[in-house]
């Protein structure tokens, strides 16, 4: 409205600069609108988003019997237990599987359930290159590095591990057959598909890149790490008109109307709030933590860190609760208890617990254990009528909660 979109001072676009790169665009967004407007979930008929259904049902697809029952499952740098809605229940539901395999650093509270656990390189083992990011720069940039070292004791990059995999299954997974003709073709020069050959492909055929010799002085990923150990910068700003260029829908313009995104807007005007709960609760992140995986880092838990939750001074004095409390967060879902912290920097009627918390994995997930914490999510709703229709997500902000004090005042 403003003409501030694709626009120097508003809201700019990268993109990689790839030859024919608005018809790859064209190409994918046309099979992932294909997918999702024809693919449904078995629990709760949800469409399919880029190529993925909700993980909030994640458990009843395990629970629940008939054809396409999951049996197994592969976790590679997750831990869904804490972050999806209702995590007691897929806690459980883990144990009907045939067969779980996680990749990980750590055996974490998911983890912990399965029958094996294969150890992932850290990120001095391996080669870097932030891929998807590349189009998210404000400055076109591009920064490789190589693997300082190799791999330690069994640990091995997650594209190797997944790809010995992938060569064992894909007689008996029609998906994965076209891979299996591509590294046929490619081992008769000798070359293995690797991310590495992928994004030096990529750098090499992009903005700024070498074009395979073609372009003197253009980049490729060896060159950026022996030349450029911090990067090269390709141009000062974005430029402006990506989007008529990226914009798939016809015409070349976003679709502002959707009738379903309408009448989904239209259900939250009716959704009815049960009696008893006046609060409501939202989520929050903590400048030294990331979703469940950073409260294993010494560096970042110094100080004894623990997780509040924020409640405001009106709202904390109506309920006799003091800063410090520890508090009993209840909605309709299940219960929670961690201390508060009393404050007049949220807005009345509100509560914000940090997401992430409440660790409970092996051993070696010990600083994690020690920094105990609480699950928010066990408060959130997984039952499909709760989940929002377009796009599978849970509702995880904006619950009905009631807080308490939870031990005798002070």
């Amino acid at each position: 409205v403003a003409g501030n979109l694709d626009a120097p001072g508003g809201a700019m676009f990268g993109r990689y600069g790839l030859p024919g790169e608005r018809w790859l665009n064209k190409a994918g967004a046309a099979l992932l609108r294909g997918v999702y407007s024809r693919r449904r979930s078995r629990i709760g008929g949800f469409p399919s988003v880029l190529g993925s259904e909700p993980a909030g049902v994640m458990a009843k697809e395990i629970t629940t019997p008939g054809r396409g029952q999951v049996k197994a499952l592969f976790v590679s740098a997750g831990n869904p237990v804490l972050s999806v809605p209702n995590g007691d229940e897929l806690e459980s539901a883990l144990g009907q599987l045939d067969l779980m395999v996680g990749i990980d650093l750590y055996v974490n509270e998911t983890l912990a359930h399965c029958d094996y656990v294969l150890p992932a390189a850290s990120m001095y083992e391996r080669d870097d290159f932030p891929l998807p990011f590349q189009t998210l720069q404000p400055t076109p940039f591009r920064q490789a590095a190589e693997a300082v070292i190799a791999p330690v004791g069994q640990a091995r990059a997650e594209w190797e591990i997944i790809d010995d995999l992938t060569r064992r299954l894909w007689r008996r997974t029609p998906g994965l057959a076209m891979q299996a003709v591509l590294r046929k073709m490619l081992s008769v020069f000798g070359v293995r598909l690797s991310p590495r050959l992928l994004v030096d492909a990529l750098i090499r055929l992009g903005e700024g890149g070498d074009r395979f010799g073609l372009r003197r002085g253009g980049l490729s990923f060896a060159r950026l790490t022996k030349e450029y150990p911090h990067g090269k910068v390709l141009a000062a700003n974005l430029c402006a008109g990506v989007l008529r260029d990226v914009v798939v829908y016809r015409g070349r313009r976003v679709r502002l109307r959707h009738d379903e995104i309408r009448a989904e807007v239209d259900k939250l005007a009716r959704r009815s709030v049960p009696d008893g709960y006046p609060l409501r609760l939202i989520g929050m992140r903590e400048a030294r933590s990331e979703n469940s995986w950073m409260h294993n880092s010494p560096l970042l838990m110094r100080g004894e860190r623990t997780q509040h939750a924020r409640m405001h001074v009106d709202d904390a004095a109506a309920a006799d609760i003091a800063d410090g409390d520890v508090v009993r967060i209840a909605s309709v879902n299940g219960e929670i208890e961690l201390p508060v912290i009393v404050t007049k920097d949220i807005v009345a009627g509100v509560v914000a617990v940090p997401h992430g918390w409440g660790h409970k994995g092996t051993a070696g997930w010990r600083l994690a254990n020690h920094a105990g914490g609480a699950n928010v999510n066990k408060l959130m709703s997984s039952h499909p009528d709760d989940i929002e229709r377009l796009a599978g997500m849970a509702r995880l902000t904006g619950v009905p909660v009631r807080v308490a004090r939870a031990e005798p005042a002070r």
